[in-house]
């Protein structure tokens, strides 16, 4: 530019240069949105379904400590024979030289006890009942213990219900469906005569009442 270019003239040009570039950047685009996040599987949150926590609530319940109450259930009386009418009060008296106590009567198991006492309490006797098809078998079984414990003596006694026998210390019968023990106690020696001798009365008088 020389100098004598007018300064208006330059002027004018600068503003022309200026509007045409201003024409050619045209409007500024508008701002696009993000688009929405699509939430993952891994934060999706599904309800629980009603058998689930059904199954849940069990779960709990169990876990839980349990308390049972047990109420015990009256022992029913073993039907049948009664071991106290086996041997009465005077069948004891005749053993005992004095007047006999009561019958007490206990049932262990399927094993029947009747227990007299003499009234001064030094004599006893006890006899021990068991009724049904075991009867048999458990006589078998008892007087094979009795034979192979130690220091036994086992006799059998003949004429005594389907079988009997005595190991010393108490005189053992089987009749039928029905076998029962008696024992005395009462000053006498084990394994003695006499004592075998109050015993098989005793078993005498029970048999007579099966």
């Amino acid at each position: 530019m020389d100098g004598n270019t007018h300064p208006l003239a330059v002027i004018g040009l600068l503003l022309v240069l200026l509007a045409t570039a201003c024409g050619r950047r045209g409007p500024a685009p508008a701002p696009t949105a993000s688009p929405a996040r699509t939430p993952s599987a891994a934060s999706t949150v599904e309800p629980v379904a009603t058998e689930d926590a059904s199954i849940a609530a069990e779960a709990t319940q169990a876990a839980s400590p349990l308390v049972v109450t047990h109420t015990p259930t009256p022992r029913p009386v073993l039907p049948g024979l009664d071991p106290c009418s086996l041997i009465s009060p005077a069948d004891a008296q005749q053993v005992f030289g004095e007047n006999a106590k009561a019958p007490l009567r206990t049932d262990v198991g399927e094993v029947r006890t009747c227990a007299l006492e003499s009234v001064g309490g030094s004599k006893l006797i006890t006899i021990d009942a068991i009724v049904g098809s075991s009867a048999r078998s458990r006589f078998e079984q008892e007087r094979q213990t009795a034979t192979t414990a130690q220091g036994a003596t086992i006799q059998d006694l003949e004429g005594i219900g389907d079988a009997a026998y005595t190991d010393g210390v108490r005189l053992v019968v089987l009749k039928g469906d029905v076998t029962y023990s008696v024992t005395y106690l009462g000053g006498m020696e084990l394994h003695s005569p006499q004592l075998l001798d109050a015993e098989e009365k005793l078993a005498r008088a029970a048999l007579q009442r099966l």
